[in-house]
Formats: structure tokens, sequence, C-alpha cells
């Protein structure tokens, strides 16, 4: 599956993209990868989706995405394989919220580790 690049469009588009490439190592980090840049075909080695668990091409992705306010915050990205991606983005909108909110809540037990 082909995720669309990262689009500098603009000074919020910039603003977007610094702001993710800013967090996506941090974020890897915080599910146990090691950050292997844009251009890697497996972005964060090491990592497991935070949802199933799946090492197999896992991309940065929103919680909250950019149209309903979400922001490029760590705490509002995720590591995950592309079915729970799409499951996060497409499913039935109790289902989406049912996601989210376990990868809150994840995000919050990570940051609270010193």
């Amino acid at each position: 599956m082909n995720r669309t690049p990262l689009k500098h469009t603009g000074k919020v588009g910039l603003r977007r993209a610094n702001g993710m490439k800013q967090s996506a190592p941090i974020v890897c980090e915080r599910v146990g990868g090691r950050w292997l840049g844009w251009d890697a075909p497996v972005r964060c080695d090491g990592a497991l989706c935070e949802l199933c668990g799946q090492s197999k091409d896992l991309a940065m992705c929103h919680i909250q995405g950019r149209g309903q306010q979400g922001n490029e915050d760590p705490a509002n990205l995720a590591v995950l394989c592309p079915k729970c991606h799409d499951t996060l983005d497409h499913a039935d909108h109790d289902t989406r919220e049912q996601l989210r909110e376990r990868l809150r809540e994840r995000n919050e037990d990570h940051s609270r580790i010193p």
C-alpha cells in the first residue's frame, strides 16, 4: 500500500511537515524501534504496530486526523501497520473512536515513564 508523501504547500504545510519530521523519531523510540528516516522502506525498525503487534510495513499515522484538528505532536502520532491504519481511517465511527482511545491511553502511559 502506498502512502502519500508529506506535502510542503504553503506555510501551514511546511510547518506540518517539519513537525511530523521532528516528532517521528520520538514516536518510533517510544514504541521500541529505531528511526530509519523518511526514505527507508520500513521507517521504524524493530517496532511493532501499536494495535495488532505486527512488525511489517509500519508507518507513522495521526491518531486524530489533521482534518479533525489533529496536530503533529508526538502524543497524536502512532506507529501502525497498513491494515490498522486503514481501519483507523475508514471503519465505522464507533470503531474508530475506540481505537483512537486505546492509542491515546497507550501514549499517556508512555509519557509518564521518566
